[in-house]
């Protein structure tokens, strides 16, 4: 059977990138510490790639890398700047000369969709990329960064690199954008917006979000995709449709006058799965049944 490495393997999308292929390829799947509930027929590796670490546990041969971690204090700059840069940069460096030593024909990168920060026009890959200033703008930066050491292989083996754009869905930790949302409107917090409605943006739904990793392992050529949904919606749209799933009303507080855009095309992702993308308030709701039935 064909060999994968997934690193993320923990994470929200990596737990299911990782039982999805575990059926079509021998999955070595990294996580920085043992997993309370691991599937059967992956071999684990323990590593925390924030400290100085090896590939030497990974098999001398593998057909594809699929990178997903991502540094777990991204938002603690400057005290976890080393950190983060070893997570995001570093890590993406050893793996892609692994990846090259053991003759993978595919590597796949997980950026964001934050290295453009906030544009009014809808975003593309063409578009230019302008990091944010402050705390968060350190650890877009290094996802750059590590996008342009993938790059360089790209005469290699397959380059993918993946900006996706705020994924949600049923598990969702509520400390990512929509499930801080959803337990908000939950428990009756305020929920801040920035002008009337709040940011609008486009989320995309975490089995898209998989199919297209699946979808790219396999393919040939070297691409950069925005990974983005169907519906350009606001903050203030999420809490409202959450409210009327939970039977709670909303509660707001506004912070500023002027509110932002962060919505991207999510055409050529779609012509990649050659399917629809799961439309929001489908996703939002699946997500807060999940909740309901807990």
């Amino acid at each position: 059977m064909r060999r994968i490495v997934i690193t993320g393997a923990s994470g929200y999308l990596g737990t299911r990138v990782v039982d999805l292929l575990r059926y079509k390829y021998d999955v070595f799947a990294i996580v920085r510490r043992s997993v309370k509930e691991s599937f059967e027929n992956v071999t684990y590796v323990e590593a925390d790639l924030s400290k100085p670490w090896s590939p030497q546990e990974l098999p001398v041969a593998v057909d594809g890398v699929i990178h997903l971690a991502q540094a777990r204090d991204y938002r603690k700059f400057p005290d976890k700047a080393t950190e983060i840069f070893a997570v995001n940069t570093t890590a993406t460096a050893l793996l892609l000369d692994y990846a090259r030593r053991a003759g993978a024909s595919s590597f796949i990168l997980a950026s964001t969709g934050g290295v453009y920060g906030e544009i009014r026009d809808t975003i593309t890959s063409a578009t230019p990329i302008n990091p944010p200033a402050g705390d968060l703008g350190y650890y877009f930066r290094t996802k750059l960064a590590a996008e342009m050491l993938a790059h360089s292989y790209s005469g290699l083996m397959s380059i993918n690199v993946l900006r996706p754009f705020f994924i949600y869905g049923p598990g969702q930790p509520d400390d990512r954008l929509v499930g801080r949302i959803i337990d908000s409107v939950r428990t009756g917090r305020k929920i801040q917006l920035a002008g009337e409605d709040g940011i609008c943006l486009n989320p995309i739904y975490i089995d898209d979000a998989v199919d297209i990793i699946d979808a790219l392992i396999d393919r040939p050529g070297t691409r950069v995709l925005n990974v983005a949904g169907p519906d350009a919606i606001t903050i203030r749209y999420i809490a409202q449709v959450a409210g009327e799933i939970l039977g709670r009303v909303p509660q707001f507080e506004k912070v500023s006058h002027q509110s932002g855009r962060i919505v991207a095309d999510h055409l050529p992702m779609a012509d990649l799965l050659a399917r629809p993308l799961v439309e929001f308030d489908v996703g939002l709701a699946a997500a807060i049944d999940q909740i309901k039935n807990q």
